[in-house]
């Protein structure tokens, strides 16, 4: 097999719980469990969310409304894969306090958006609320599930953040330099 094609690859893991008595064996975390180990964690450098199945809807652009498919992530996502935006910024910090930012995947902004140069900053509508677009990934940059056209930052005010037992999502991390997967996975259990 390939290594992934971010940086550090070899200390990126991806956090299941396993479930020995269920037949599928693992399931996804909770937002609150990802909340937990991030705060109490030290054997990973970062801790950071996908939450795939849990964003899409309607685009307002123009005019015109589309629908759209997008994955809510956690602040840390991007850095955590070592990976920077081609124009703009990924998300950071000073966005929580926004309502809605966005990052928008290359194809999407030149297919979709029409590839408008002055993207970085503007608005977007997504579900009816306003949304500001943080930055455009490289062309290259691709994560699962491949299509995705977009990624919203998960903020303190979201549905994230409000109901945290009852938003699955889907755990990576970076470990510390050093540390093995069976240390953090000690730590985690």
């Amino acid at each position: 097999l390939r290594p992934l094609p971010f940086k550090n690859a070899s200390r990126l893991v991806f956090v299941m719980q396993r479930f020995p008595k269920q037949p599928v064996g693992a399931s996804f975390d909770t937002y609150r469990e990802f909340q937990e180990w991030k705060r109490y964690s030290y054997g990973f450098e970062k801790l950071a969310v996908a939450a795939w199945g849990q964003g899409g809807g309607v685009l307002s652009w123009h005019g015109k409304k589309q629908e759209v498919g997008w994955v809510p992530v956690s602040v840390d996502f991007f850095s955590m894969l070592g990976v920077e935006a081609a124009q703009g910024r990924i998300f950071n910090r000073q966005y929580l306090i926004d309502p809605c930012t966005v990052v928008l995947s290359h194809q999407f902004w030149q297919k979709r958006l029409g590839g408008t140069p002055d993207m970085v900053g503007k608005s977007l509508v997504l579900n009816n609320t306003p949304c500001t677009v943080a930055g455009i990934m490289p062309k290259t940059f691709s994560f699962y599930p491949k299509q995705t056209q977009l990624w919203t930052l998960i903020t303190p005010t979201s549905d994230f953040a409000k109901k945290p037992w009852d938003k699955n999502v889907a755990v990576f991390g970076l470990l510390r330099t050093g540390v093995s997967r069976t240390s953090a996975q000690v730590e985690l259990t």
